[in-house]
């Protein structure tokens, strides 16, 4: 089950998954979306707010999650995805190479930067993505283009922070 929240402030469809994902709730994103796109004649950004991935609860929901992306990711821009969750952390990083959508991770505690994210019209220069560690006592990050000062001190430092209150 999911929740499905319309932003035009920003620009985005806010999608909260609360427990396994079915075809309805892909069903209920497709038809949200569209509705969106009618009433605002404008193509929302997509932002996931997700304590952990639920997974799906049938093979035929994967194949909706599948169906949605193949028909929207050429017209979405971008997708934040705002979670604490190490499963969520390499999403970024995988789904970037089957969509055209720019995809960035936030931390739990950062919603607000993840709207106004999806919701600005400047180009960014680069980032870090999260990715997936072979120790839960290693940190590993994919640095991209030019790094900002933000980047290093809204992306880097926390998880540097978080990773020292659990490992010396």
């Amino acid at each position: 089950m999911i929740t499905v929240h319309d932003d035009s402030d920003h620009n985005a469809i806010l999608i909260e998954p609360l427990e396994e994902l079915s075809k309805d709730d892909f069903d209920e994103l497709t038809k949200r979306f569209n509705a969106y796109v009618n009433q605002h004649d404008s193509i929302p950004n997509l932002v996931i707010h997700a304590k952990s991935f639920p997974g799906w609860d049938s093979f035929g929901a994967l194949a909706h999650h599948l169906e949605f992306v193949e028909n929207h990711h050429k017209l979405i821009k971008k997708i934040a995805i705002v979670s604490d969750s190490a499963s969520l952390s390499v999403f970024p990083g995988l789904v970037d190479h089957f969509v055209s959508a720019k995809v960035r991770r936030f931390p739990e505690n950062q919603l607000g930067d993840a709207m106004q994210w999806v919701s600005s019209t400047e180009e960014e220069n680069g980032g870090f993505t999260i990715m997936s560690a072979v120790s839960d006592d290693v940190v590993a990050v994919e640095a991209k283009g030019k790094i900002s000062s933000k980047d290093y001190d809204e992306v880097l430092v926390p998880l540097l922070e978080n990773k020292l209150k659990e490992h010396k």
